[in-house]
Order: structure tokens, then C-alpha cells, then sequence
């Protein structure tokens, strides 16, 4: 369920209104810091913040999983290039020292590596990028059954996509997505534009109603998804 704060700013996007979300800045933990440097859950946090309402703003090192915890200073260390001196950062002597980890944990290492946070990050943009619906759609959390799996429908005209998510270490089996009303119609064949399955064919009622629908009958751990809907003629 999303925040109270959050859910409250949601009439005012049907205004013409955008705000600005985040998930860290420079004086909070770092996200890697939060989920014990568990790259998964990193990805899982980076797709609900980049399919979410609102313009979104990256906090620099947050795309390759740097670490950084109080005092404000070990937040705000130097950017983790490369894995050479200095983190490719700077030949000199930066005013705070670069974290240790930068040998492993830099944006040459995470570049071509297709299952890299780095990679993740850039392939949602990319989605964001390419589909109006991700970026200013229609906003509809939608019921799971599972406090563990995460699921919210984008609707931009005839463009719809599904998020899916099993924030789960386990697989999940016990969901069901239910929505009361939507704009959708019909039948609905599911293309996932992220992640890999043989989806089922969502069918809503005459309100847009969803009611009882397992697109995927195993969500694997960590599993994330961005899913295109197209109406079935």
C-alpha cells in the first residue's frame, strides 16, 4: 500500500500537476544501505519509483548501488566510475575519500552486464521514455491478496501497462489482482515489456472491473515485471 503522503497528492495529477519523487537524496541512507546491499530488492525499489506518478529524480550512485550511511559526508561521497584510482572520479584528492567498495561497485563494471542494477535502472527509462502511460497515465493501485506481491495499473488513452511485482525472497503463488472500476474494456492480451512469462489474457467487466485475475501463476522471487495490455480484437 502506498503512503498516506503519497495517495494524497494523487488528485492533484488530474490538475495538471507533477511532483517530484525520489527515492534517497543526500541526506538519507543510501537504498543499498536499507536492504543490506541486496541488489534484488534495490531493482524491486527502482521499478516502483520509476513507474510511479510524478517526475522522477535520481540521486547520483543510486543506479549502481553505492553505499553511504550518516553522517551526511559518507552520503555524499565521490561517484563511482570505474574500478581504478581515484574511481575515475579524479586523479587528485577529492574532499571526502571514495568509498572502499568502488573497485567492485562502479558504472564500467555494471555497463554491460544485462543483469546489473545499473541495467535495470536503464531499461525502465527506456520504457518510460518510449510509453506515455509509465509517464503521465491514469494511476490504479490494484489489489493483490499478498501483502508481498505489488501490483498498479498505468493507463494513458488506449495505452495500458501493468506492473507487477513479488517483493517476496520466496516464490509467490497466493495472489489474485481485483480492481473495483477502470477505464479498460474487454479482453487483453499481456506482452511483458520486462521480465519473461506466458501470461493468461486479462478479461474486465463492463466498469473495468478485474476480479480474481492470476496473469502469471508463479511469481518467481524478486520478480519484476512491466507488462503491455493490448485489446484483443
Amino acid at each position: 500500500e502506498l503512503p498516506a503522503a503519497f495517495q494524497a497528492q494523487l488528485p492533484y495529477f488530474s490538475n495538471g500537476f507533477r511532483m517530484g519523487t525520489f527515492l534517497r537524496n543526500h541526506d538519507m541512507a543510501r537504498t543499498m544501505v536499507s536492504f543490506g546491499g541486496d541488489p534484488e530488492k534495490a531493482k524491486s525499489a527502482a521499478t516502483i519509483f520509476l513507474t510511479s506518478p510524478g517526475i522522477p529524480f535520481i540521486y547520483y550512485g543510486e543506479e549502481i548501488g553505492m553505499n553511504g550511511d550518516k553522517p551526511d559526508e559518507m552520503i555524499r561521497t565521490p561517484m563511482q566510475w570505474t574500478g581504478l584510482s581515484g574511481a575515475g572520479f579524479t586523479t587528485g584528492t577529492p574532499w571526502e575519500a571514495v568509498n572502499e567498495d568502488y573497485i567492485s561497485i562502479n558504472v564500467a563494471a555494471q555497463t554491460d552486464d544485462a543483469s546489473s542494477l545499473l541495467s535495470h535502472y536503464r531499461q525502465i527509462i527506456a520504457l518510460r521514455n518510449q510509453y506515455s502511460a509509465l509517464r503521465t497515465g491514469e494511476y490504479y493501485s490494484v489489489e493483490t491478496g499478498n501483502r508481498r506481491v505489488y501490483a498498479v495499473l498505468r493507463i494513458d488513452g488506449d495505452q495500458a501497462i501493468l506492473i507487477l511485482i513479488n517483493l517476496a525472497n520466496s516464490e509467490s503463488t497466493d495472489y489474485a489482482l481485483s480492481l473495483e472500476s477502470s477505464s479498460l474494456r474487454g479482453e487483453y492480451q499481456l506482452t511483458p515489456l520486462l521480465g519473461d512469462g506466458e501470461f493468461t489474457n486479462l478479461i474486465c467487466g463492463e466498469q473495468g472491473e478485474i476480479t480474481g485475475y492470476i496473469p502469471l501463476a508463479n511469481l518467481p522471487a524478486n520478480g519484476n515485471y512491466i507488462i503491455l495490455l493490448e485489446r484483443v480484437p
